[in-house]
């Protein structure tokens, strides 16, 4: 008994095999065409931006007597870090603002 040898049947009908080809990519590409937009959706990182303006402060001055004072009061508070954040980061610089500033 011989059994059923499936590159010798795709030889054999060859103009079925390419129906089944076509029909696929066209099927795979309509598909395609289809694809909701939610496969990836938006997210957002959790973050907060505070930007203390002290007019002839230098960088270490407002690292030591405001940014220093701030992490100890929020840990002072229990104030943990938001859910996923792993680090608070900090930064003084000297010099202009790149934009202005609302006062809010």
């Amino acid at each position: 008994m011989k059994s059923f040898n499936l590159t010798e049947w795709a030889l054999d009908h060859r103009p079925v095999v390419l129906f089944l080809i076509l029909a696929i990519a066209i099927g795979g590409a309509y598909s395609f065409t289809k694809l909701g937009q939610l496969e990836d959706p938006s997210f957002s990182v959790p973050s907060m931006t505070a930007v203390v303006v002290w007019p002839g402060a230098t960088a270490q001055q407002v690292q030591d007597e405001l940014l220093n004072r701030m992490e100890k009061k929020f840990e002072q508070y229990g104030m943990d870090l938001p859910d996923g954040a792993r680090e608070m980061i900090d930064a003084a610089r000297e010099g202009e603002l790149p934009e202005p500033v609302k006062d809010l």
